[in-house]
């Protein structure tokens, strides 16, 4: 039995689903992995019965192996259970839906906004915020740099990281608030950022970092890309000639 199981999860018939989805709960390994091979092969058709039997299965274990193949298969369609399961009291089920939303992508974005919006202050406030800065979106200029000027620390650096993420598109509304905030901080981050974007050329027009420690970590910057090139160049060329 075993064997045909395992041919018919090789075909990945559609036609099979609620098959192979019943057959993950069981404790022969050889079949509940080629069920959980075939639902990852059949792709998004799967994701709406998986998602259904997520929400009703009672053990951990079959559980697991659910999300396990949703997380595999990071369909749109996933993105709210994804989202719900980040407050998950299994820690390495709210890490891997995390993981799941930042190979999701884009498409999570507006969910993610939205759920920021009720997040409680504090932790679960930072962790969709961080899933966010991961991303990469330029529609999230206006919300990091809005982040910038929080009074929160874990808020601004989260929100520095999304634009130099995003990079290019950001330089614009980055020098425009470097240039108009009347805030020593703010204007000393997006100094800082720029910088990492662009270099020199996007700073040179704007005023001095308030605080010296923002120069001293553009100079850090600065000495370990001239050493890694000539770290390349020399040491690391001399000792692939001479392998």
């Amino acid at each position: 039995r075993e064997q045909i199981f395992a041919a018919l999860s090789e075909i990945a018939d559609p036609e099979s689903i609620e098959l192979f989805i019943k057959e993950l709960g069981t404790e022969k390994d050889l079949t509940s992995y080629s069920a959980l091979s075939a639902l990852i092969k059949i792709g998004k058709p799967a994701v709406k019965p998986l998602t259904d039997a997520f929400h009703s299965a009672k053990e951990d274990k079959y559980r697991w192996r659910i999300f396990t193949i949703l997380i595999m298969i990071a369909d749109p369609e996933s993105i709210d259970l994804f989202i719900n399961e980040l407050d998950n009291p299994n820690e390495a089920l709210g890490k891997v839906a995390r993981s799941a939303l930042i190979k999701i992508g884009k498409p999570a974005t507006t969910s993610l906004r939205n759920a920021l919006k009720t997040a409680e202050r504090g932790y679960p406030r930072y962790r969709i915020l961080s899933i966010l800065s991961l991303i990469g979106d330029p529609s999230l200029i206006d919300l990091f740099l809005d982040g910038l000027k929080d009074k929160n620390q874990v808020i601004r650096d989260i929100s520095s990281q999304g634009l130099e993420k995003i990079g290019e598109p950001a330089v614009e509304p980055l020098i425009k608030l470097g240039q108009t905030t009347d805030e020593a901080a703010v204007r000393d981050s997006t100094f800082l950022i720029l910088y990492k974007i662009q270099g020199y050329e996007a700073t040179k027009n704007m005023e001095r970092p308030y605080k010296p420690g923002i120069l001293l970590a553009i100079n850090l910057t600065q000495s370990v890309s001239v050493f890694s090139d000539w770290y390349e160049k020399t040491v690391a060329s001399n000792y692939n000639c001479h392998k």
